[in-house]
């Protein structure tokens, strides 16, 4: 991931030598920061609510309560990450930047809403003691970006291509944490029985 990142803003600056889209890269990805911040204490507790609630059997209605939580969380945020733009004359007074950086709302906004999804959802595997797949769908998922980035021409292609990634990434990983409910759901009735 640190390659692909390193990769990613390499690109960037190749794609524009005036700097505009990397100060609008760094801008977008300082209010993602923040947005993460929410989401990164509800991943954390969902690797420690799954473990208790699963002894219980209350794995599922836990995930489910985490997932809502998570939901109310990305919806404000995405609300908030829409009126950025109304801010974003404080962190710089270049018009090309403020306008790219008004540009990836839209996309950013969907991304900042699929990395909160991915981040509790994988706090919830992690939970469930799931490590080796999710890592492995996670490499794998990487590979594809680097050809992605490395085709695009604009900014927002980046992001797109990101994007689109995290969303097959989250698809992937909300199978598996069914998958994962289910077959716990089965070894507690073999264990009742």
């Amino acid at each position: 991931l640190q390659f692909l990142y390193i990769f990613m803003n390499k690109k960037i600056i190749n794609l524009d030598s005036s700097g505009t889209y990397m100060a609008s890269h760094i801008i977008i990805t300082k209010f993602l920061a923040i947005s993460q911040i929410l989401y990164k204490g509800i991943g954390i507790t969902s690797s420690s609510i799954i473990p208790s609630e699963t002894i219980f059997n209350n794995d599922i209605i836990a995930k489910d309560r985490l997932l809502l939580w998570m939901n109310i969380i990305g919806i404000i945020q995405t609300f908030l990450f829409f009126n950025i733009s109304k801010f974003i004359h404080l962190f710089t007074n270049n018009i090309q930047v403020i306008k790219i950086t008004t540009d990836l709302l839209f996309i950013t906004s969907v991304y900042q809403y699929l990395d909160g999804f991915h981040t509790v959802i994988e706090g919830i595997l992690q939970g469930y003691q799931r490590f080796t797949i999710p890592s492995l769908v996670s490499f794998y998922m990487y590979i594809p970006m680097f050809y992605f980035i490395h085709i695009s021409q604009t900014l927002k292609h980046i992001w797109y291509f990101i994007t689109s990634m995290l969303f097959l990434k989250n698809i992937i990983f909300m199978l598996y944490s069914k998958y994962c409910s289910v077959q716990n759901q089965n070894t507690i009735h073999q264990d009742e029985k």
